[in-house]
C-alpha cells in the first residue's frame, strides 16, 4: 500500500499567461491546477541532469519513501 506525499502550502506569483496557460492545461487534462504543476515540475525534473526526483527526504528529516 502506498501512502500519499504530504501537502505542503505554498505561494508563487505567476504571470497573467502563466495563470492562463495553468488553467487552461487543468481544465483540458481534467486535472486541479496543482496536479498540473506537480507534473509539470516532476517531467521537467526527469530530464535535466543532476536533479534527482526520488527518493526524497524534506527539511524536517521525514523520508515519505520510508513506509514501516
Amino acid at each position: 500500500m502506498r501512502i500519499p506525499p504530504r501537502k505542503y502550502p505554498t505561494s508563487f506569483h505567476l504571470s497573467l499567461h502563466a495563470r492562463t496557460l495553468l488553467r487552461e492545461l487543468a481544465q483540458k487534462l481534467g486535472i486541479s491546477q496543482a496536479s498540473v504543476l506537480e507534473i509539470v515540475i516532476r517531467e521537467r525534473a526527469a530530464i535535466t541532469p543532476g536533479v534527482r526526483e526520488e527518493p526524497y527526504v524534506d527539511h524536517e528529516g521525514d523520508d515519505p519513501t520510508h513506509h514501516p
